[in-house]
């Protein structure tokens, strides 16, 4: 993996830190923790990892306030590691859960985690990030990932997650199906289900992936579509799905 830092003044992209990994890495996202700089990746041996990439912003940025081009040597701290997968993970999708409790000390913050890839599986996982500002700042953050539901999802690699709301979400993958999900759980741990409750062709070959996005409009309410993208793009709108 390689983290560069974009100057938008000047116009300038420099690389600052690069780091080894055992397995090709697939995809990775930013876990929104407020005052923190958590990142979660995938790779081909079928694992999630999550890393604490704190130090290496903070030494980034001291290095361009004293105006020299950063360069970084440390390595980053690396949370948790789960095997998820047989195989290759393709597709991710986090949100954020409405019902996190944040108390003074710590701060809580829940997420479901949408894993897929080449097994054609979908995982569903709660990911709960507990931050204490008073410890070490290599043991400010403990996160716990717990495994909710698994379902064979589609009959070829699945190469799409999109989250529509924190307990419905979109699938999409090389069978050229648009599988919509809904999530139903009452614990953290038990009684946890996964219901297709929709599914659509689509008729863009050798799908790679699919997000959604918002169109504002004054005249109008705000407009919800779909975008998926391979050997062509198709729109959707998310109304009639």
């Amino acid at each position: 993996s390689r983290f560069f830092h974009f100057n938008s003044i000047v116009g300038e992209l420099n690389l600052v830190h690069t780091e080894d990994s055992s397995h090709c890495l697939l995809q990775v996202d930013k876990i929104d923790v407020p005052g923190s700089q958590l990142i979660i990746s995938t790779a081909t041996s079928g694992q999630v990892t999550i890393w604490d990439i704190q130090n290496v912003v903070k030494r980034v940025m001291m290095k361009i306030e004293e105006d020299i081009v950063p360069s970084i040597n440390n390595k980053i701290h690396q949370i948790l590691q789960k095997q998820l997968h047989q195989s290759g993970i393709n597709a991710i999708g986090l949100i954020k859960l409405e019902t996190d409790k944040e108390v003074q000390q710590p701060f809580i913050y829940n997420y479901h985690l949408a894993t897929a890839g080449d097994d054609c599986q979908l995982n569903i996982c709660k990911i709960v990030v507990t931050r204490k500002d008073n410890l070490h700042e290599d043991e400010c953050h403990r996160v716990e990932l717990y495994k909710l539901v698994s379902v064979n999802a589609h009959s070829s690699q699945i190469t799409g997650i999109s989250w529509l709301t924190s307990n419905q979400l979109i699938t999409a993958s090389v069978d050229q199906r648009l599988v919509v999900w809904q999530l139903s759980t009452q614990t953290l741990l038990n009684n946890t289900s996964l219901t297709c409750i929709n599914s659509i062709f689509s008729g863009v070959p050798d799908i790679k992936g699919c997000a959604t996005i918002c169109k504002s409009s004054k005249k109008q309410k705000d407009m919800r579509m779909l975008l998926v993208y391979g050997a062509g793009l198709q729109v959707y709108s998310l109304t009639n799905m």
